[in-house]
């Protein structure tokens, strides 16, 4: 009887063994927190954002149901006035000068027409003015102190260094600190690798930055400023052999291509490559290299050429915030557009109606409408969505761990391969452990959580987006194609395909 009782007994032990084996294969991905070594990182308070431009679009800073859409992005921070658009724009009126666009006149067609158009629409709405903007960041987190979204909205500030004067700029700078807007960074021009007629080279760009830098910290010793770093050999050769190294920092606005990359697979596949390659790579040695170790950098735009709007773009914008929330040389980053319909999609918040031909009947007319009584039809995109997801939760920690990632599917970066899963763990205020994470492949992706060497074993409460199909996205007539699901999870993990999750575990 002995043996037979060993004999069932140790079949038992081979049937649990063989379930927990079971159980271990059906976890394809291992996610490895170190919290014993906290990533040396300024503060992450304000490091999230985008980019406010609606300088052609409908809205008006004072548009009450717009204020409550960016509100419930948790904005660490907005970039004032905005991009190119601001080239041309006069920080006093809140209009552009006509005689400041004819100077663009040489520049391609479609882009001084963009600016004449832009003009129109500033007119019928009555400008966008510094003190519309301050009013609406004052309108942004107002949640109780401690909370979430209770501390101020900050601004990154854009000097129209290519038609305004040094003292006027210098004035901008004193009005937006009467306001009391804080301005971590002024930005000196609006990519000026772009204008060949006023900057041939970076080093000409520098040179007639300089002034704008000087008059500005001497109107406010405490004010920083940023100059443009593109990805090209020229210029950052031109930009590394000026000698008086006047800036704070550098900003950067990467929007890789893809338009004519191939299929939506070949596409996935670019894009995959430029987060694996292009992102910390080039800043942590390619930048370092050329201005430092001690050398700062802000990105104040990113996006996509190609894939806008859509599920695995949004996927895309999470990655790239994961990534550079835990590198010491980016001090903010945020996505290109916050809201408005301009961008062929590529916005936080979309709208059904955008009213422009109101406006520009109303410019014609010499009239002025008061955009807050329309009606936009705002609605969440996928970017939206992952903003929500991600933001707050990099804007709340107080501590940034290290995070790796083993096993588990791969996806094509065109010329090798990389992780399906990117992650990366935080530890909120409240003293509980969020964990953020993407899949960039169309399949779910189970997980297992490791934090010091052993598995979590706790109920992880989740909050997702994802979908079967890479081009998904919000519209008009569906606005809900992609949206936020909530979720409970017991020891394992599993992330949606094309997804992009927040889970949270207390210890």
């Amino acid at each position: 009887m002995t043996g037979w009782k060993n004999l069932i007994t140790l079949s038992l032990m081979l049937l649990i063994v063989g379930a927990e084996v079971t159980a271990a294969q059906g976890v394809t991905t291992v996610v490895s927190i170190d919290t014993t070594h906290p990533q040396r990182v300024p503060s992450r308070r304000n490091f999230a954002g985008g980019n406010m431009q609606i300088m052609f679009s409908g809205q008006s800073y004072a548009d009450p149901k717009m204020q409550a859409m960016l509100a419930g992005l948790d904005l660490g921070w907005m970039r004032f006035p905005a991009g190119t658009l601001d080239d041309a724009w006069d920080w006093r009126t809140g209009q552009m000068k006509p005689e400041w666009i004819a100077k663009f006149t040489n520049e391609k067609a479609e882009l001084y027409q963009r600016f004449v158009f832009a003009d129109k629409i500033l007119r019928a709405k009555g400008g966008n003015t510094l003190d519309d903007y301050a009013a609406l960041v004052g309108a942004l987190r107002t949640s109780p102190s401690g909370t979430p979204g209770s501390t101020d909205t900050h601004t990154i500030g854009v000097i129209n260094t290519f038609t305004d004067t040094p003292a006027s700029a210098a004035a901008f700078v004193v009005e937006a600190e009467k306001k009391g807007l804080h301005v971590d960074v002024w930005e000196l021009g609006n990519e000026p690798f772009y204008f060949k007629d006023f900057y041939p080279s970076a080093a000409a760009y520098l040179k007639a930055a300089e002034p704008f830098a000087k008059a500005i910290k001497a109107a406010v010793p405490s004010a920083k400023v940023a100059v443009y770093v593109q990805r090209n050999d020229a210029w950052l050769e031109s930009m590394a052999g000026y000698k008086d190294r006047y800036w704070d920092q550098l900003y950067w606005h990467p929007y890789p291509g893809a338009k004519d990359v191939g299929d939506v697979n070949a596409k996935m596949a670019f894009y995959n490559e430029f987060l694996a390659d292009t992102t910390n790579r080039w800043v942590d040695q390619d930048m370092v290299k050329l201005f430092g170790p001690d050398m700062k950098m802000e990105i104040s735009e990113y996006g996509v050429g190609a894939m806008r709007g859509s599920q695995y773009a949004a996927v895309f914008l999470a990655e790239f915030m994961l990534r550079f929330s835990s590198d010491a040389h980016v001090t903010q980053a945020g996505m290109h557009i916050l809201v408005g319909k301009q961008g062929n999609g590529d916005n936080a918040i979309g709208v059904t109606n955008d009213h422009t031909d109101e406006l520009i009947k109303a410019a014609k007319d010499g009239k002025t409408v008061d955009t807050t009584t329309l009606d936009y039809g705002f609605y969440y995109t996928p970017y939206g969505l992952e903003m929500q997801l991600i933001d707050p939760v990099i804007g709340t920690s107080n501590a940034v761990f290290a995070t790796s990632v083993s096993g588990g599917a791969s996806v094509s970066t065109g010329t090798s391969s990389m992780n399906a899963i990117y992650a990366q763990a935080y530890r909120s205020a409240g003293n509980a452990n969020h964990l953020l994470l993407t899949n960039k492949s169309g399949k779910q992706q189970s997980i297992q959580v490791m934090v010091d060497g052993k598995p979590v074993h706790a109920t992880f409460h989740t909050r997702s987006t994802g979908a079967a199909n890479p081009n998904a996205q919000n519209s008009p007539a569906k606005l809900d194609e992609v949206k936020i699901v909530s979720t409970t999870f017991q020891d394992t993990l599993v992330v949606p395909p094309y997804g992009v999750m927040d889970a949270v575990w207390q210890k």
